[in-house]
């Protein structure tokens, strides 16, 4: 350590020398008597010939003392910008990283199911997935290539902006107390103007990729769809097909359906449902599947509730959206609700509100396949409309079976299946 006066030490100390030196535009060295130094830039003290106690004796700060505090603040502003991008990195860590990789993890998961899937049923989209992964692949290096130079700009000139802010938050006083603030508001719209460039272009770059991924979709599907419609009627089936089964009275419609319910077992042949002979399967399990809707409406002695959901498995939510579909809302809101009380047989209800209760039934279940047995047949045209429009928009993609003496009835059907004395013949 040594102890001198200003012009001694300047004299004899080099360091000293460069210290007065850099700070030579903003140290105004003024009634300067003894300096002590200890060969630290940062351990200046300035002395006066008497100890001066802070508490007792203050003493007015002289150039060295400003200087002491200036490099102090630089360095204090030096920690504050780390902690706070040190912050502002774990936050990334903790949050963002964590949502990013599960949704990652998801959506490859996925991807990967449906291209199973499409690969098990259509083995022939192979030839078009092996080119769409690969123009995939190719995008989305070139896209990171300049994504992650911008989104580490963008974190770098954010955190300058929460430095800044802190900065002005923690000296607001004496940035009043000087009237700095339009200087300090001039340098804040700067840093935003710096941070808000790199992220309008990492937004820039994202919707780069996301319209040349959606472009390379919309060519994918337009053009396959195009070349469906050039193929020859009935090269794809829709896999739910309509059904009409026409013929006359005692040629064995209402046999055959006995027999898809097992009601009576066939004493030769089977009957095969998704390659699954129906003997095979449980009673409960086949009846369950397959919906109904007999000439004669079937329900009850019991509440509507009960009709439409015997076994309690729907809430009374899903069994009221279902009768507003079935255009019964009214007529149940009339009486008690779904408490509303059905006779056996459902007499005093109209053989259009039974037959559309039937329905509701069918509904309520989403049963792949529906068996229409002269569903129509008993019913005025209005209610009749109102069953047709149900069954092709609710049970479009189920397969339905039509019987019907009229052939008008199966006239939008897929397939017509016409029997005659127990035989049959088909026509698409």
């Amino acid at each position: 350590m040594h102890a001198a006066s200003y012009q001694e030490l300047l004299a004899a100390s080099k360091e000293f020398q460069d210290l007065v030196n850099a700070h030579k535009d903003t140290a105004e060295f003024s009634d300067v008597n003894n300096i002590v130094y200890n060969g630290s830039k940062s351990n200046i003290i300035r002395t006066t010939g008497v100890a001066h106690d802070r508490g007792k004796d203050y003493v007015k700060p002289s150039g060295c003392d400003q200087l002491i505090r200036k490099e102090e603040r630089e360095i204090g502003d030096t920690v504050i910008y780390s902690l706070m991008q040190v912050s502002s990195d774990l936050s990334i860590v903790d949050l963002d990283l964590s949502f990013t990789f599960s949704f990652s993890i998801c959506a490859t998961i996925n991807a990967y199911i449906n291209l199973g899937v499409l690969c098990f049923f259509t083995w022939q989209v192979l030839f078009l997935a092996a080119p769409v992964i690969f123009m995939s692949v190719r995008l989305q290096r070139y896209y990171l290539a300049s994504s992650k130079e911008l989104m580490r700009i963008s974190g770098t000139t954010k955190s300058r902006v929460a430095n800044h802010l802190a900065e002005s938050i923690s000296g607001a006083v004496t940035i009043r107390a000087f009237k700095q603030e339009d200087r300090f508001f001039a340098k804040m719209l700067e840093i935003l103007d710096n941070n808000a460039s790199p992220s309008f272009h990492c937004s820039a770059a994202t919707e780069w990729l996301t319209q040349r991924l959606e472009i390379m979709s919309a060519a994918i599907l337009s053009s396959s769809a195009f070349v469906i419609t050039l193929l020859p009627l009935g090269t794809f089936s829709s896999g739910g097909d309509k059904i009409g089964i026409v013929g006359r009275t005692g040629s064995g419609k209402t046999t055959l359906v006995n027999a898809i319910f097992r009601l009576v077992e066939p004493s030769g042949g089977n009957i095969v449902i998704d390659g699954q002979d129906i003997t095979a399967v449980g009673l409960h399990d086949l009846r369950f599947r397959i919906g109904l809707i007999p000439q004669d409406p079937i329900l009850f002695h019991g509440s509507i509730r009960f009709n439409l959901d015997p076994q309690g498995d729907f809430s009374d939510e899903q069994i009221m959206e279902v009768i507003c579909k079935c255009q019964l809302s009214e007529a149940v809101k009339e009486k008690q609700g779904l408490d509303s009380l059905v006779v056996e047989g459902g007499l005093n209800w109209s053989m259009g509100q039974r037959q559309l209760l039937c329905l509701g039934r069918a509904l309520l279940r989403r049963n792949r396949i529906l068996i229409l047995d002269e569903a129509t047949a008993s019913i005025d045209n209005a209610t009749d409309a109102i069953l047709q429009k149900i069954i092709s928009t609710e049970f479009r993609n189920s397969t339905i079976i039509t019987i019907a003496h009229r052939i008008p009835t199966v006239l939008n059907c897929t397939r017509v299946l016409v029997i005659n004395d127990g035989m049959h013949s088909s026509k698409s």
